[in-house]
């Protein structure tokens, strides 16, 4: 437990910030001297329940371990650039990024509800309609979608369950946290279809270097309804015909 401590001389004034024993003597001392202290108040807080408590900085993989010990036993898959980096590409994750169900959304935000952003909510943009919110772990983002469409050129994506790309999904270890990550074939596609041409290339190198699966990319490409651009755009990208 922490406790801030605000004393009143015709304006409030935060002039400490400690934890644990050394605040608890603090504040006693404090109303002794001055028990007429109606001008002190001792707020004491749960500094990680609280708007104000600076937490330190953990490591996106450590953020990830959390979060997947606080939800096991739900259904949701790691996209984005961290399931990028578990697969193998040389990327830094920025955030963390979990898809779901629209359902399981709302039942993950509720185990993470001591860390939101931004309340879960149905949320629609020019390329994004998903149940989502967005949350924080030891300076970490996380953010989830629920029931996920992606939309661009002309196409619509859905990276939710039921799809192809959820009866794919990748299974992996970390830290001895059992994950499912979308498989890069499917990131490849949601990155052509969003204009990420960095983010393409990148995928497209590590796809050509490793092997990859044809017959998903062709289904994506299907259940997609994908423009003949972008599935000529992969076929060049891969050096394949399908």
């Amino acid at each position: 437990m922490g406790i801030t401590s605000l004393i009143h001389d015709g304006k409030s004034r935060v002039i400490a910030s400690w934890r644990g024993i050394l605040w608890h003597n603090w504040a006693i001392l404090s109303n002794r001297a001055s028990p007429c202290l109606s001008a002190a108040s001792v707020l004491y807080f749960p500094p990680m329940n609280s708007q104000e408590a600076v937490e330190p900085e953990i490591a996106w993989q450590e953020a990830l371990v959390q979060v997947a010990a606080r939800l096991r036993g739900l259904d949701w898959a790691l996209a984005g650039s961290a399931a990028s980096a578990l697969h193998g590409l040389a990327i830094e994750p920025g955030d963390l990024d979990l898809l779901t169900d629209g359902e399981t959304a709302y039942r993950i935000a509720a185990r993470l509800n001591d860390r939101v952003l931004l309340p879960m909510a149905w949320r629609k943009t020019e390329h994004y309609a998903n149940h989502f919110g967005r949350f924080a772990l030891g300076g970490v983002e996380i953010e989830v979608m629920g029931d996920m469409e992606l939309r661009g050129r002309g196409c619509i994506l859905h990276l939710h369950p039921p799809s192809l790309v959820w009866e794919r999904l990748r299974p992996t270890t970390l830290l001895g946290h059992r994950l499912r990550l979308i498989p890069l074939e499917a990131q490849l596609v949601a990155n052509l279809v969003l204009g990420k041409d960095e983010r393409v290339r990148r995928i497209a190198a590590h796809l050509r270097g490793c092997s990859y699966d044809g017959d998903l990319l062709r289904g994506i490409m299907a259940e997609g309804d994908l423009s003949s651009a972008i599935v000529g755009e992969v076929r060049g990208l891969l050096g394949v015909e399908y």
